[in-house]
């Protein structure tokens, strides 16, 4: 079986003292490719980057990678397990370095993680519940379901019979009103009231002497002068109009 058969794969993890921008633009020169397409290696899906490869050209390829900062797994094709791959003492050593160190530990199971002054004291409160009792849900529906509500006391109510008046009907007590009506009486129909005075009236005295009547279709002293023909336009013949440079004489 040929050893051509180991693949390269990115899964997009980046080795320690590397930033995500720094492992790309590593990765941009590396490939001479542009942001969008190094951009697409870090969706958080195994990508192969080279297939086809013999362990040691592989190995190259895991060195150089790792340099820029990206770290990616050798697989053998036969048996699709991953090659280990130890990486170069600088790079182990530069990982090392930019490891973080913590003097942190475990406390054991069950330790108490706060201090004395820490703690808080809490107050214990005892409260009866003696009377109290668990029901379970489904027998309170049941007893809800079956609970039927008293039937009202009616025993003071009656019925009265057909036609019977139901309420009471009162009559509205009046007070009689006393009034002397002894000076007042009644006239006659027709009888003038007011004692019979009557407002005097003075004759209007008018003097219609320069008046008369026309008779029926005679015509009106208006209607005869609109009738009447227009005068005759006057003689002025032995008029005539001077310049106005020469004095007007006496006519």
């Amino acid at each position: 079986m040929s050893d051509n058969q180991h693949t390269v794969y990115f899964e997009g993890d980046i080795a320690g003292g590397f930033s995500i921008g720094q492992v790309k633009t590593n990765l941009i020169k590396l490939f001479k490719s542009d942001a969008e397409r190094i951009g697409q290696l870090f969706c958080g899906e195994r990508v192969a980057l080279k297939k086809g490869l013999d362990l040691a050209t592989a190995k190259k390829y895991h060195a150089v990678l790792l340099n820029a900062g990206a770290l990616v797994t050798i697989t053998a094709a036969n048996d699709a397990t991953v090659v280990p791959i130890d990486a170069p003492p600088a790079a182990q050593e530069e990982q090392r370095k930019a490891e973080p160190t913590y003097s942190w530990s475990l406390a054991p199971v069950g330790s108490l993680l706060l201090k004395a002054t820490e703690k808080v004291k809490q107050v214990v409160v005892n409260i009866d519940i003696s009377h109290l009792s668990l029901a379970s849900i489904f027998t309170a529906e049941k007893a809800k379901a079956t609970e039927v509500a008293a039937a009202p006391n009616v025993s003071h109510l009656s019925v009265a019979p057909v036609g019977e008046r139901l309420v009471e009907s009162r009559k509205q007590e009046v007070t009689e009103l006393l009034l002397d009506l002894s000076a007042l009486s009644i006239e006659p129909a027709g009888a003038e009231l007011g004692n019979g005075a009557r407002a005097e009236v003075k004759e209007l005295q008018l003097d219609l002497s320069a008046y008369a009547l026309l008779e029926l279709g005679e015509e009106t002293s208006t209607t005869r002068a609109a009738q009447a023909p227009a005068p005759e336009p006057p003689d002025v013949s032995h008029l005539a109009l001077l310049p106005e440079t020469e004095p007007a004489e006496d006519l």
